[in-house]
């Protein structure tokens, strides 16, 4: 409950203290041993100065704090004045001083509640020691001089009362920062998960918060269904920062993620029912040392919402790679193509490094079709795409250009090496081994000076392959534009 709602909580209480004073003053005169019209006058007076202060407390923006704390010296100061005209410490009513200190602790803070304590407790010692010496005022109608030890007796039975419900409500209000703190610490993970896209990120997330708790070292092994590994890795908190001091890309043992650990929570990371990690992290200590059950749980939560975001990090993978590859042949698509080429001529551009690009088409591919149907077709693109990949070079890039056309951009490749990487793309095709021969046309261009752009560096690849298949098919050629059109760009320029 919000501070305000409990401060509006305790003027419920005055109201009640002041109803048991008259109700009592009403039906146990005797007892309490004063006139029900003084009382009631002073009664009168503590409610509409109570009511009144917590209509300003609302109201009032900057000195909400300074009307709480003034409202609660009128407290004492009523009850101590109700005290006096009832009897002193031996009256009837001295619970409504417990019942003050309790609400106060309870419903404000313990702090305050000890403060009140040592009000009302320096109030009733106060009298004890009046009466004592016989300075007890006479119209309170207690007489002085014969104070019993009572009194005294009384204000050690409220202090104790006192520090225990002050005790309590600690530990009550520790659990409950807890339990706040452990909310936040999850709403925060759950937003910063959010924006992590890639399982190393999710793991430096996960890592993070799982310290915050204490723990010296953390470490996320996760794969996916097909048994790739996502993520292998553990943070430290040794360094200044957290940082990541295992990153294995193939499966590693567990236990080298976080070799000679002590004191470890194992939470298994699990999305819609699947394993698909661990989360394990370090407390560290002594043989001794134990780890809180809630502490457990926490991690368990963490575990949970990581394996989560694992699964949204894979699929947005899978998706990004469905929107830039071929379906069928795993090769990047058009786009990608349209994308790269772009990029790298333009850097081409800058560094006067040479680029080429080489364009394939399958020889008599709808002959394929025809004959052996599309599955075979199917098959065929499957090879061709699979020696493509594996004759390229890691810097290229080889894509489905469309149909049964095939292109590889080979950056940093002039026109010593061009014919040469055609002719091995060739070759490799013409030798998988299979139920349906393949054999492919090649059409190489080289930028510069074969295009001064994109459009043009593919209109001579492709003018180039259109060479090969007039000359037999089963070959590559590269491309040689003729030298008034290279003479007419030359002058433009």
């Amino acid at each position: 409950m919000p501070l305000a709602d409990r401060l509006g909580a305790l003027l419920l209480v005055r109201l009640a203290v002041a109803a048991i004073v008259l109700v009592s003053a009403r039906v146990a005169p005797g007892e309490v041993r004063a006139r029900p019209g003084a009382l009631a006058t002073l009664t009168a007076v503590y409610a509409l100065v109570s009511v009144a202060a917590e209509l300003a407390r609302r109201v009032g923006a900057g000195r909400r704090l300074g009307l709480a704390t003034a409202a609660l010296v009128v407290d004492g100061l009523y009850i101590w004045l109700v005290l006096a005209r009832t009897g002193g410490p031996e009256s009837v009513l001295g619970f409504i001083v417990y019942l003050h200190v309790v609400a106060v602790t309870l419903l404000v803070s313990y702090r305050t509640g000890l403060k009140i304590a040592l009000w009302h407790g320096l109030l009733l010692f106060a009298v004890y020691y009046l009466r004592q010496a016989s300075l007890w005022p006479a119209w309170t109608g207690v007489p002085s001089g014969h104070a019993s030890h009572v009194s005294a007796f009384a204000g050690v039975a409220f202090w104790l009362v006192a520090i225990g419900t002050a005790a309590f409500s600690s530990l009550n209000e520790r659990e409950l920062r807890r339990g706040k703190a452990e909310l936040r610490l999850l709403a925060d993970l759950g937003a910063r998960l959010q924006h992590a896209t890639t399982p190393e990120a999710v793991g430096a997330v996960v890592a993070d918060h799982t310290t915050a708790l204490g723990f010296r070292r953390v470490a996320l092994y996760a794969g996916d269904e097909s048994g790739d590994v996502l993520v292998a890795a553990s943070w430290s908190t040794d360094a200044p920062v957290l940082s990541r001091v295992v990153d294995a890309r193939e499966s590693p043992d567990v236990a080298a993620l976080l070799p000679g650990a002590c004191n470890v929570v194992v939470a298994p990371c699990v999305a819609d029912d699947v394993p698909v990690g661990a989360l394990i992290a370090e407390r560290g200590g002594g043989g001794d040392a134990r780890i809180a059950r809630h502490i457990v749980d926490l991690v368990a939560q963490i575990a949970t919402q990581a394996a989560l975001a694992l699964r949204a990090a894979t699929l947005r993978a899978d998706v990004e790679r469905l929107a830039r590859t071929d379906a069928l042949t795993g090769l990047a698509n058009r786009r990608t193509f349209d994308e790269m080429l772009a990029r790298e001529l333009d850097r081409s551009a800058r560094t006067g490094d040479p680029c080429t690009l080489v364009l394939v088409d399958v020889d008599h591919f709808k002959a394929v079709n025809d004959t052996h149907g599309h599955q075979a077709g199917d098959g065929v693109l499957q090879r061709v795409a699979q020696a493509l990949t594996a004759g390229a070079r890691g810097m290229d890039l080889a894509a489905r250009y469309g149909g049964e056309e095939f292109a590889v951009i080979a950056p940093g490749c002039g026109h010593g090496e061009a014919l040469a990487l055609a002719e091995r793309f060739r070759a490799a095709i013409a030798a998988q081994p299979g139920d349906v021969a393949v054999t492919v046309s090649a059409g190489v261009a080289v930028y510069p000076p074969d295009g001064v752009d994109a459009n043009t560096l593919v209109a001579a690849a492709d003018e180039a392959l259109y060479t090969s298949k007039r000359a037999g098919r089963d070959r590559a050629t590269l491309a040689v534009w003729p030298e008034p059109a290279v003479d007419a760009v030359i002058t433009k320029t």
